[in-house]
């Protein structure tokens, strides 16, 4: 159990806090750069481009995956996952993997634990000049609206490649209700795939769109990611594809606000 602190071991602890997610932040940044400089290598020794690619995804994987324990280790953060061994079993075989977004590093938790997966990732950060060769290089699928992105998502997943995808588009807001897109339906409707759902709860607003890191907790931040099974499509099957995209985008909906994103670490 993690209590609440109060008086000067509050001020100690944000005083922590700030060090340990500053230090955090910069290792991603030293980590982006060397990563880089991995994935320019792989360019040179490596010829076949799939083989390419997954090397760059497991790079990431690692690398997430050393900060992803040093925020545990440092006790800035406190992560958790939950039915993770049936997960690791359901993605051998490839798919659609579905999330709420309540935080920027979701994302980081997510690819720490799954070395080989493909994401949707905005079309700015294919053009950022930080991590956009990264992304480049474990070949992600850019979300620009081409015609081509729902077939090069049916394809990945003919491979046995997982998809990350937030249908949400964007972290969640405190600010107004969930919505959610209905890109994920409409790509595992083409692929004819059991989604497989995720869900990421957490005890105190922590890296949302309002809340920033300079927001400082008086407890380290929780997150729970729990594996929530198989989504199958068969009951969808008989409906045109647009109106099952519809409804299977609203039932998704309905499991995510029933659910909640609100962790109670005790």
């Amino acid at each position: 159990m993690t209590k609440a602190l109060n008086g000067p071991s509050t001020f100690r602890y944000q005083v922590f806090f700030v060090v340990a997610t500053a230090l955090g932040f910069v290792s991603f940044g030293l980590g982006a750069i060397l990563l880089s400089l991995w994935v320019l290598l792989l360019r040179v020794v490596i010829r076949n481009p799939d083989r390419r690619v997954r090397w760059s995804r497991y790079a990431i994987s690692r690398g997430f995956a050393v900060l992803v324990r040093y925020m545990q280790l440092a006790g800035s953060v406190d992560i958790r996952w939950k039915n993770w061994s049936s997960m690791e079993a359901d993605i051998t075989q490839g798919g659609v993997l579905i999330a709420n977004h309540p935080s920027l590093i979701d994302v980081v938790m997510m690819i720490a634990r799954i070395p080989n997966a493909n994401c949707i990732v905005k079309k700015k950060l294919w053009n950022n000049p930080f991590v956009g060769l990264l992304v480049r290089a474990c070949g992600f699928i850019p979300n620009d609206g081409r015609p081509e992105m729902l077939d090069e998502c049916r394809q990945a997943i003919a491979r046995g490649e997982v998809i990350i995808i937030y249908p949400e588009g964007s972290r969640t807001s405190s600010m107004k209700a969930m919505t959610l897109s209905r890109g994920a339906a409409n790509i595992a409707i083409l692929a004819g795939v059991p989604v497989l759902m995720l869900t990421i709860q957490r005890t105190t607003p922590f890296l949302t769109k309002e809340v920033h890191w300079n927001n400082l907790p008086t407890v380290a931040p929780g997150f729970l990611l729990s594996y929530e099974g198989r989504w199958e499509l068969a009951p969808y099957d008989d409906l045109p594809r647009a109106k099952a995209a519809r409804q299977l985008t609203a039932d998704w909906l309905k499991f995510y606000t029933d659910r909640g994103d609100k962790w109670d670490r005790n």
